[in-house]
């Protein structure tokens, strides 16, 4: 395997410039022959320096070089130069506690200020043109423009509408309303929106979809569907198929920042002019002034280290250089730094060539330092009295030789064969070619690949070409195609004879002529005069087709990449049900899920804020450190008459983004694994069926569990879902006092601030501390028209009836309330006590509630808690 190493100088996944090893061997790099390149101006380097895996583009260290950048897209590794002292930060907060006891708890942040350097300013003293992006650890932490606009008239949109059960009016009302814009697969990025932020679309038939909505998720599916999803709270959206033109844009007027203050407090940049000056952060901390110029740098301050496991990370930057920015202006740039004029080159036939990027890494050689552009833009040297001439190979200089005059020969001499032709032997040659190179398509100029082969050989050999430029995939497709059939082309090498009269003949030039019947054409590898003056030519036969390809790239996975500097939007379910653990049944209170709106933003812990003044003033309550697994229910869920049951009628679709659920048998689902609240009822599930793009169907129901039998008829479609066995589940406790109050609570990103989040409010009832309804309420009614009711006491404590003879109490004393109600109506017509799971409801007592003796009665049962008052009843119809 032999390979064309242009060494790296970038961030993870990308290229760089290193020397260059030109030893492609033969014909295949004839142009790029070391007989040809600078055979005059330069001495041969060694082979030496970095290669891209062998890169460490965080260097603390003195004399760490740093790189020249031309053309506006470079990815460069950065050297940190400069650096504070640890920064430790304290912060105490109680969690778990108002109302069941709370544990102080004390957290530790760290933070560094660093100094980072990129590239040197270019050869005028202006600086580079800025900094676009800084990455650490492959992830953006600053973007210079953050925003961008999308059209297209391939995008879908579908309305939906989210519904929340609300307590205080005992129906559904609308959470939210939804569009969700598609786009087929490998069309528009739309997964490049961010959420949290607003993005302004225009262009769809229907005015509603028109206007200025907070983007809450953005993001590819797993069929390969692009989606970004888009909310508001006060109108529907309008279903709407493609065919319009439609415009979505999200820039800096929507508030898009081009740094998250929750992970860096400032970045500033240093172009690397010859007049700028060290800032005070750097002097301020050092006996020396130094003005780093010609350095361009970026100072971060209060860099937060905890989401680098509290090390500072590597870095890596995307430069807009001003030099260079095209091939000739590269060149000339390169030479001139090695002690060159302009009258000792001559770049017009490449000064055309546009050079997007390429940066290299120094000190670099001038023969290391043009030996990439040379490759990738197929140019030759040569010298032309006295100056160093840049052609690509497609523009060399022809010459047409008389039939007549090749095999030259001195008088008396034998004439030689008039062309002499070797083929190299095959196996030498390569199969396959692979060219490595940074995609300038990508947004973060990622490093990508393309490669050509040729089938019908019996060689093996493959070449390896890493280019440290930016280029497009169609560019690097056709330089890997272009070199692989040259080197077969150039298999052919030519020998052959001319007279003096072609003296003026040299290296580089295009030989034409007929022979036999076939058109030659040989470029020219060395031109020899002997002292007979003969000319003699070495050279390669040239398929003038082979030096240009128009093949289409190989097709290759894009990486949708996400910025690490935005925080996103959250979900925030606050759930009343009874409680899940047994720790929760001796507190008040509710339990809190939270997620990211968008599953491809990274999850990081969420602090819970809570006020208990209308939202005036918040205090941190809660930290989740797991992220809650929360869907939406696209279909709505049948009732059943019997809660606590399985429902083998029913089933439910379900769309849940960050997590999968899977089936259990009966036996795990009776003990508890499997439970996902949909809408109020948490419901237990035996069998799950994926239907692709994270929808799910759950079927084998256990029905109306933790209290919320007398929500199994109260469902909607777009309710919520939330998968309680996942995780990220807090029960959240109060104080008695709150039950009855309204409160308001946010889900923030630790690190965020709590202002930019909007806040969901609760009517607290603490469900879970609530006696669960009686069961089995049944009576006998006696000869003397007297009625014996009882019922069954229940626990909201995990209980194995099996293993224990009695349930544990936990509202004491024990006492219940019996409402006598009218059986039509449901009036309630009196009311009676008792500490027993029993009531002796005589006639006089009917008599008195109904006028006479009954047959049928219809009465609700509640256990009473000194606390709350009456618990969850169960009301039934008794007919003797």
């Amino acid at each position: 395997m032999a390979s064309v190493a242009f060494a790296a100088i970038a961030g993870p996944g990308a290229l760089a410039l290193g020397p260059v090893g030109l030893a492609l061997g033969g014909a295949a790099a004839a142009y790029l022959d070391n007989a040809v390149i600078f055979p005059a101006l330069f001495p041969q380097d060694p082979v030496q320096g970095p290669r891209v895996k062998d890169l460490r583009i965080s260097e603390d260290s003195e004399g760490a070089p740093y790189v020249r950048c031309f053309g506006e897209k470079n990815r460069v590794g950065g050297t940190v130069f400069w650096k504070s002292e640890l920064k430790e930060t304290r912060t105490s907060e109680e969690v778990g506690g108002k109302g069941g006891g709370g544990q102080e708890a004390d957290n530790f942040t760290y933070a560094v200020d660093v100094a980072v350097a990129w590239a040197e300013g270019p050869e005028d003293g202006l600086g580079i043109e800025h900094v676009q992006r800084v990455y650490t650890n492959t992830k953006i932490l600053f973007n210079k423009t953050p925003g961008q606009t999308i059209v297209s008239d391939q995008l879908t949109a579908t309305a939906e509408t989210t519904r929340e059960w609300s307590f205080a009016l005992n129906m559904f009302i609308i959470g939210r309303y939804v569009l969700k814009i598609d786009a087929p697969a490998d069309t528009v990025t739309l997964d490049r929106f961010r959420s949290g932020h607003d993005v302004a679309s225009s262009g769809w038939a229907n005015a509603e979809n028109n206007g200025t909505f907070r983007c809450v998720q953005a993001r590819t599916l797993p069929s390969g569907i692009v989606r970004v999803v888009l909310s508001r709270d006060d109108q529907a959206f309008v279903t709407e198929a493609a065919g319009q033109t439609v415009t979505l844009q999200q820039d800096t007027t929507t508030g898009l920042e081009r740094f998250h203050r929750s992970q860096v407090e400032d970045i500033t940049h240093f172009t690397g002019t010859e007049t700028q000056t060290a800032p005070s952060l750097i002097t301020a901390d050092t006996t020396t002034s130094p003005g780093f110029r010609g350095m361009a740098y970026s100072l971060l301050k209060n860099l937060q280290l905890a989401d680098f496991g509290n090390t500072i990370p590597t870095f890596g930057a995307e430069i807009d250089a001003r030099e260079g920015d095209t091939v000739g202006e590269a060149v000339g740039a390169i030479l001139e730094r090695a002690g060159r004029s302009a009258s000792d080159y001559d770049t017009t036939d490449v000064d055309a060539i546009v050079l997007s990027g390429y940066a290299i890494r120094g000190p670099q050689s001038p023969r290391s330092s043009l030996g990439p552009i040379l490759m990738a833009f197929d140019i030759y040297t040569r010298e032309v009295r006295g100056v160093l001439e840049f052609r690509q190979r497609g523009n060399a200089p022809e010459v047409t030789i008389d039939t007549a005059d090749l095999a030259a020969h001195a008088i008396g001499n034998d004439a030689p064969r008039k062309i002499r032709i070797k083929d190299r032997k095959e196996h030498g040659l390569p199969k396959t070619v692979n060219v490595s190179y940074i995609d300038v398509d990508d947004p973060r100029l990622q490093s990508a690949s393309q490669s050509a082969i040729k089938l019908n050989t019996l060689s093996n050999a493959v070449l390896n070409v890493d280019l440290p430029i930016a280029i497009t995939a169609i560019q690097a497709k056709n330089i890997a195609e272009r070199i692989l059939w040259t080197a077969w082309a150039n298999r052919r090498e030519v020998t052959l004879q001319l007279p003096p009269s072609y003296v003026h003949v040299q290296e580089g030039d295009v030989l034409t002529f007929t022979l036999d019947g076939k058109d030659w054409r040989v470029f020219v590898l060395k031109a020899d005069s002997g002292a007979n003056g003969l000319i003699v030519i070495d050279g390669v036969e040239e398929v003038d087709a082979l030096l240009t390809f128009t093949s289409a790239a190989d097709e290759r996975q894009e990486i949708r990449h996400r910025p690490q500097y935005l925080a996103g939007e959250t979900d925030l379910s606050l759930i009343e049900v009874g409680c899940l653990r047994d720790e929760d049944a001796i507190v008040p209170g509710f339990y809190i899920a939270a997620s990211m709106s968008d599953p491809t933003v990274p999850f990081r812990p969420l602090v819970i804020y809570e006020s208990k003044d209308g939202g005036s003033s918040f205090t941190a309550v809660l930290v989740q450190s797991s992220e809650a697994a929360q869907g939406t229910a696209l279909a709505e869920l049948g009732g059943v008459a019997c809660p606590n049951l399985f429902d083998e009628e029913n089933s439910l679709l379900i769309r849940v983004d960050n997590y999968t659920p899977s089936s259990a048998d009966m036996d795990d689902v009776l003990a508890g694994t499997n439970r996902v609240l949909i809408g109020q009822e948490v419901v237990g599930y035996r069998t799950v069926v994926a239907e692709g793009d994270d929808e799910y169907t759950i079927s084998g129901l256990l029905r109306g569990l933790a209290g919320t039998e007398d929500f199994v008829e109260e469902h909607a479609v777009g309710e919520r879902a939330v998968f309680l066995s996942a995780g990220g589940v807090l029960f959240n406790s109060v104080n008695t006092s709150a039950i009855g109050t309204a409160r308001q609570y946010k889900a923030v990103p630790q690190g965020s601030l709590e202002s930019d989040y909007d806040a969901t409010e609760i009517l607290v009832q603490a469900r879970c501390f609530w006696p669960l309804s009686p069961s089995h309420v049944q009576g006998e009614r006696q000869t003397d028209n007297d009625w014996e009711i009882e019922w069954s006491r229940r626990t909201r404590l995990n209980f194995n009836v099996l293993e224990n003879d009695t349930l544990p109490l936990l509202d004491t004393p024990e006492a219940y309330e019996i409402d006598v109600l009218n059986v039509g109506t449901g009036v309630v017509l009196n009311t009676y006590t008792s500490s027993t799971p029993s009531l002796d409801y005589t006639a006089a007592l009917q008599t008195n509630d109904y006028g006479s003796a009954q047959a049928t009665i219809r009465v609700a049962v509640y256990q009473m808690s000194d606390v709350i008052g009456r618990g969850k009843g169960t009301d039934v119809i008794l007919t003797g």
